[in-house]
């Protein structure tokens, strides 16, 4: 079964757990891949819309693996217990700031996590910022770029002590920014030249251009390490 760049990427991340809760399965092509690889035994999809459920049982269905995945409407986490397997949960396609509402909302859940794999469309900074006060680490990161769009995927575990980012960490992301991806400083130039444009219409006196500046200049200064 073939799937997106982007979904394929997540996968990569499931190992070594063999069952995971996908939040907003949509039609459940993320589980279906996982259990054609054998990377997973069994799943529990989740989605707050009946219709992309329906969709995805007739998916599962269709490749025989509707005794493998338990299908559960609701939003975020509400549709889990903690008699469930929770060690590895994924959210993604998600805008940041709703994920962290999810993660927010679920937090007594969560105790019963070990691995979040996170895939914000928007405010990863914000994502960082939760999992470092809600004791996760984040142990892996990468970026890919699907039909012009790039995508960043988070890999965090439960730690037993606070890890802290920086701010510049926070931003551009702890393991990204030791990868020395082509990837990741292409999306950061693409948006250092858009920026450059926003402040050249912005008049010298107006209080935003100060704060813009400001994220042009770590932008440029990020981009320095760029071999």
């Amino acid at each position: 079964m073939k799937i997106s760049q982007r979904l394929s990427q997540i996968a990569k991340f499931v190992h070594p757990y063999r069952a995971i809760v996908d939040i907003g399965t949509d039609h459940a092509l993320l589980p279906i891949y996982l259990l054609h690889q054998n990377i997973i035994d069994t799943c529990i999809a989740t989605d707050n819309k009946k219709g992309p459920l329906s969709k995805a049982r007739d998916n599962l269905q269709k490749y025989h693996l509707l005794d493998n995945v338990q299908l559960r409407l609701g939003d975020g986490l509400n549709p889990l217990t903690p008699n469930d397997q929770l060690d590895c949960i994924i959210i993604a396609g998600m805008g940041g700031l709703l994920i962290v509402d999810i993660l927010d909302k679920g937090k007594a859940l969560l105790k019963y996590n070990k691995r979040l794999i996170l895939q914000p469309n928007q405010h990863l900074e914000e994502v960082r910022l939760w999992l470092s006060n809600n004791y996760y680490e984040i142990i892996e990161e990468t970026i890919i770029k699907e039909d012009g769009i790039y995508y960043e995927i988070i890999c965090a575990e439960r730690s037993d002590i606070i890890v802290t980012y920086n701010e510049v960490e926070l931003k551009f992301g702890p393991k990204l920014l030791q990868a020395n991806n082509m990837l990741f400083y292409e999306k950061w130039d693409s948006l250092l030249k858009l920026k450059q444009e926003i402040i050249n219409k912005i008049p010298d006196n107006d209080e935003n251009r100060f704060k813009l500046q400001q994220e042009i200049d770590l932008i440029q200064e990020i981009l320095k390490n760029k071999n």
